[in-house]
């Protein structure tokens, strides 16, 4: 039944969602849900806006969807991203933390800096934002 089958399709349900995960968008669009896309790049959230707007029945999904634009690495603006989303919406029921990045190399070989880049951006990033 998937994740959609939890819900009531006439209910309201607040998406927040990360990166790459248009398709799971528009799975939650057309069952009703209001979202908040966020990512790193505003031309791709408008990009996946207009797809569901193209898609969209408005007798079905009434809502006015949201976009946040920031970088997970940088935990001050997802903190203010995350204060921003709840004026936009009054609660989050469903979050999906979907970003992150990756790094091989050989680890005697690879910057402390590069380390610390992936433990913001794939662990404290989500976890600032998930508090």
């Amino acid at each position: 039944m998937g994740i959609l089958g939890l819900y009531n399709q006439t209910d309201t349900h607040s998406l927040f969602l990360l990166s790459s995960w248009p398709e799971c968008a528009k799975a939650f669009h057309a069952a009703g849900s209001q979202l908040v896309l966020c990512g790193r790049s505003a031309e791709r959230l408008q990009g996946v806006l207009q797809e569901l707007s193209a898609a969209a029945d408005p007798l079905k999904n009434g809502h006015k969807h949201h976009t946040m634009v920031f970088d997970l690495s940088d935990i001050k603006t997802v903190v203010s991203a995350a204060k921003e989303i709840l004026s936009c919406v009054d609660h989050v029921d469903i979050l999906i933390n979907n970003a992150g990045i990756s790094y091989r190399g050989i680890i005697t070989e690879t910057a402390i800096e590069v380390d610390r880049k992936v433990m913001e951006t794939n662990y404290f990033g989500p976890l600032a934002l998930t508090k």
